[in-house]
């Protein structure tokens, strides 16, 4: 549980105490708390101990749900760095399955739905952003770094590295969702000292451009 939920705190810019600053000010983070301590005590405490935590803990759930505007069930199985940026209208089923790092934007609803007679909820892979207003559901697969598009329905199969749009949903462009989340997770590239960059060769003339060293 503490191990996903620095992970969610990673997500936000600045890192270190920077991160967990903008985190605390944020309802979408504590929606993210809630449903990590939901879930380690559905999942990880003894059941004698879980039935009497659920007792105290879930009526209080159930109103900081309210009060957040995020519904996310404990048996939703979601990987670490979850972000919601902002909060009002969210909800993921109890059998949704979401990778790591991923966004989940105002309006979005991730639910059941019925696809060639299986009712099921979507399984989503890692780096998936789903921007406000989007709708997923049925038993459906969601490929990793897929970006999906306000106010989609997305109730059928979708690849991995596109951004999907529309109603019903369908592959808009290759761009993916690298834009959309932060970057701060991923190892910065070094160029090596020395190096030669050569650049594109242009047009003889006043605007050419030469191979430049880095120092």
């Amino acid at each position: 549980m503490f191990e996903n939920l620095r992970a969610d705190v990673a997500r936000f810019p600045g890192g270190g105490w920077t991160s967990l600053r903008l985190a605390l000010e944020s309802p979408g983070f504590y929606a993210a708390a809630l449903y990590r301590v939901r879930r380690h005590v559905h999942t990880r405490l003894p059941r004698p101990i879980s039935l009497a935590v659920k007792l105290h803990l879930e009526p209080f759930a159930r109103i900081a749900s309210w009060a957040l505007g995020a519904a996310i069930s404990p048996s939703a199985q979601i990987g670490p760095g979850l972000y919601i940026g902002h909060w009002g209208g969210i909800r993921v089923g109890p059998t949704a399955v979401l990778g790591a790092d991923c966004n989940l934007s105002p309006g979005v609803i991730i639910g059941f739905g019925m696809r060639n007679g299986i009712r099921g909820e979507p399984k989503i892979g890692d780096r998936v952003y789903i921007a406000p207003g989007a709708k997923v559901f049925g038993p459906i697969t969601i490929g990793s770094d897929v970006a999906v598009g306000a106010n989609a329905v997305v109730c059928r199969d979708v690849p991995s590295h596109v951004s999907v749009g529309g109603v019903p949903a369908r592959v808009i462009s290759r761009k993916g969702s690298a834009e959309y989340l932060q970057p701060q997770r991923l190892p910065p590239v070094e160029t090596p000292k020395n190096e030669v960059r050569v650049e594109r060769r242009a047009p003889r003339g006043r605007n050419a451009v030469r191979p430049t060293e880095l120092r």
